[in-house]
């Protein structure tokens, strides 16, 4: 079939053969190509089950065409006048019918569920091929077309039913999703190629200059042998068929909406005919169409994307845009950040069930959905983790914070579900996204670890009686400074979860000192490099201790940075300013206010004047200035028999 195929082409090109052969290629050749075709595509059919409909009527199709080139052939080719229309006719306009019904199987047998705007892209590209071939086309065979009302009817028939085929074959490679494969891409090369062919002989026909070896008359036969060679490729996977994405996302409005452009820039005469002018109207608005539903669609997509699939409020990913926006405007907006933790939800889980925990899940979502009101957002941050973001300062959204941690409890019988709450002020706590998250979840944790009195406070309790056995002195020291640290830090007005923290963490703060020699945690002098670099790892042995328990791990930080100084010069890391905690700050003033007023191995005791006097020297450079002012405050303030320190006299 390809060496006849190969033949006619050379034939009809460059004139391949010697005259009295012209007949038996541009004849019986160009029949057997046809013929073959056909032949070839109802063995398809015939041989293997997949998509059997689709090959069997294009198939059946081809052998239309054939069967009217074989008569033409046999009974008219020699005939001074061919009757027009004849059987011949009725065999083509035959075909055509097999063949898009054809086209249409083959795609139903490989796509599925289609969305609208698949249907879309597939309307946009019959419209537009339709709108194109009848302007360049229709109105031609039309004005140059006579004689009666069959012979007129059946001229016409073949320019329209190559546009309806182009324009089914241009919407099924759009429905694809411009993914066509090797079959259905031959399809419409061989439907485009027969088109091309007619096109061109009907503008010869009517001009009166086609003949039998016209070059166009390789178009068809070679047609028939791409739709063979469709046949022939391995069937493809039935998929769902949905919007294509990236640039074919745009492919098929982009392209055919510049097609109809392009028809009305050159304001042909024939945009005045009602069936152009409609067609083309037509696929202007299934392009605009087209535009409404991918803006519908890209927009419920962002929804799913920003949206909790359980609880229905926003996930984590909302949140971290809404607080990009938020510290990236230029004159930021009070808002309070807090964040919600279940407390008993794992036991409620375990004990009915996932589904019923999914479900109360669901419930306290809604709950606290109304809670927050139109004050600003809730969110699920996974698990049994929530978020609020609300509008306004501290002061004037405490309410709303409150009344939000309510709404995450239920009670029932054999149940309880409360949780733990901690928040942030914005801009005024944190100036970034990634530090009022982290702000947020620590004071939720410092709230969280305030009521598990049951599991950190036994973890203290063990941590204190090590401390005390191993360094008696060390034991009265950090009960000192944590008596002195909680009264700062009610001076400075930290939230009951940062007090609780900020209580066990100056308690807690020298128990990596349990891992110090004691030649050189009670040496009398002063100690030398290497004993500095080996003392000045006990905060990081701190941290390390207390991080064995899940209860104190909003403890252990605050144990390392106990040594940090306001001008960046301490250890172990060398934070400066607000990078070191508050209460850490709170800490380091506390442990060298006792220290200076204490007896130590390589120091006797001065007086709390003096004390006070080298704080105020220090603040600023050691110490935070806003910490020795509230310490000053509250050693000069409080009664003698409430601080276990030593006190200004007056």
């Amino acid at each position: 079939m390809l060496v006849a195929l190969g033949v006619v082409i050379a034939h009809n090109t460059v004139g391949f053969g010697s005259p009295r052969f012209s007949y038996f290629i541009e004849e019986w050749v160009y029949d057997f190509i046809t013929l073959t075709a056909a032949l070839a595509t109802l063995a398809r059919a015939a041989l293997r089950r997949e998509e059997r409909l689709a090959w069997a009527l294009l198939g059946f199709g081809l052998l239309g065409w054939a069967a009217g080139d074989l008569y033409w052939t046999v009974a008219l080719r020699d005939l001074a006048e061919a009757p027009f229309p004849s059987f011949g006719d009725a065999l083509y306009l035959g075909g055509y019918a097999f063949v898009l019904a054809g086209i249409v199987a083959y795609v139903r047998s490989r796509v599925g569920r289609m969305t609208a705007v698949v249907w879309t892209d597939v309307a946009i590209g019959a419209l537009c091929v339709s709108a194109i071939g009848a302007s360049v086309l229709m109105d031609y065979v039309l004005a140059n077309t006579t004689g009666t009302p069959i012979e007129i009817a059946v001229a016409v028939s073949y320019p329209a039913l190559d546009l309806v085929i182009l324009a089914v074959a241009a919407g099924a490679v759009a429905l694809t999703g411009w993914r066509p494969g090797r079959g259905l891409a031959l399809i419409a090369a061989g439907v485009a190629c027969a088109a091309l062919g007619d096109a061109v002989y009907t503008y010869q026909s009517l001009a009166g200059t086609y003949t039998a070896g016209a070059w166009n008359n390789f178009l068809w036969p070679l047609a028939t042998v791409l739709i063979a060679a469709a046949a022939l490729q391995p069937s493809p996977g039935h998929r769902e068929t949905e919007p294509a994405e990236g640039w074919r996302a745009f492919a098929s409005p982009t392209i055919f909406a510049l097609g109809v452009l392009a028809l009305l820039m050159l304001e042909r005469q024939d945009m005045n005919e009602p069936a152009v002018a409609a067609l083309t109207v037509a696929t202007l608005v299934a392009v605009v169409a087209r535009l409404i539903l991918t803006f519908v669609q890209n927009h419920r997509l962002v929804r799913e994307l920003e949206t909790d699939s359980l609880t229905g409020l926003f996930n984590r990913g909302k949140l971290a845009y809404d607080l990009d926006r938020l510290f990236t405007s230029e004159e930021p907006t009070p808002h309070v950040l807090a964040f919600l933790d279940l407390d008993g939800f794992k036991a409620y889980n375990d004990a009915f069930g996932h589904p019923a925990g999914d479900a109360l899940l669901v419930r306290l979502g809604h709950q606290l959905a109304a809670a927050v009101g139109e004050r600003g957002r809730a969110y699920r941050l996974g698990g049994d983790e929530f978020a609020m973001l609300l509008r306004g300062d501290e002061a004037s959204v405490g309410a709303a914070v409150a009344a939000g941690a309510a709404a995450m409890s239920e009670r029932g019988e054999g149940f309880k579900v409360t949780c733990s709450c901690g928040s942030a002020e914005l801009p005024a706590d944190a100036t970034s996204r990634d530090s009022a998250l982290q702000l947020a979840d620590q004071r939720m944790y410092a709230d969280k670890d305030s009521r598990r009195t049951s599991a950190g406070g036994e973890v203290e309790a063990v941590l204190i009686r090590i401390l005390n056995q191993r360094a008696p002195d060390l034991g009265e020291h950090v009960d000192a400074v944590k008596s002195l640290a909680l009264a700062v830090g009610a001076e400075l007005k930290l939230p009951p979860g940062e007090l609780t923290a900020l209580g066990r963490a100056s308690e807690l703060h020298d128990i990596g000192k349990v891992a110090i020699p004691d030649a050189i945690l009670t040496k009398p002098g002063p100690l030398d490099e290497g004993e500095w670099r080996f003392m000045r790892q006990h905060t990081i042995l701190g941290e390390r201790i207390v991080a064995a328990a899940s209860s104190l791990a909003s403890v252990g930080r605050l144990i390392r940075t106990s040594h940090e100084r306001w001008d960046g010069h301490g250890y172990p890391d060398g934070l400066a300013g607000e990078e070191i905690p508050l209460a850490a700050r709170i800490i380091l003033a506390c442990d060298a206010y006792d220290a200076i007023t204490a007896d130590r191995p390589y120091s006797p005791a001065r007086d709390p004047e003096a004390a006070l006097s080298e704080l105020r020297e220090c603040a600023g450079t050691q110490f935070d200035p806003q910490v020795v002012g509230a310490l000053e405050h509250v050693v000069r303030s409080t009664p003698a028999d409430r601080l276990p320190v030593p006190q200004p006299v007056g």
